[in-house]
């Protein structure tokens, strides 16, 4: 008796997400933020990124998914749509940002943790305020 198996990897667009980002000036690698490992599951690439808010225009690269995320001067959700064309499919990652000077859309304890980790960070115990 003789057997094929055939395996067909299948085109995914992944699931959506959303992540929030309080402290995004203080994060250099906000600079170049990628979408595509934001999505869940096991997307496949080679898709295209968009997104509907005219401010996120010139932060976005609709072929590589990365945003920079400084030059969305505005506080807020921000909505990035990824197409698989092969699949036709679409996956949504939401970004709440917060921490534009003088605006914000992070509460307090979104910011406690964003201030222990800062001390992790340089090696210093929070409650001590020492290294």
């Amino acid at each position: 008796m003789l057997s094929f198996s055939n395996f067909i990897q299948g085109q995914w667009a992944g699931t959506d997400s959303v992540i929030k980002i309080c402290n995004k000036d203080a994060d250099v690698s906000n600079r170049n933020f990628d979408l595509f490992t934001e999505l869940g599951g096991a997307p496949t690439t080679g898709g295209t990124w968009s997104t509907t808010n005219p401010s996120n225009f010139n932060a976005l690269s609709q072929n590589s998914g990365i945003v920079d995320l400084w030059r969305i001067n505005n506080y807020g959700v921000h909505v990035f749509n990824y197409n698989n064309t092969a699949c036709n499919q679409t996956a949504i990652v939401t970004i709440n940002l917060g921490s534009y000077p003088g605006e914000d859309a992070c509460s307090e304890e979104d910011h406690e943790w964003n201030r222990r980790c800062e001390f992790l960070v340089v090696g210093w115990d929070y409650d001590s305020k020492k290294p």
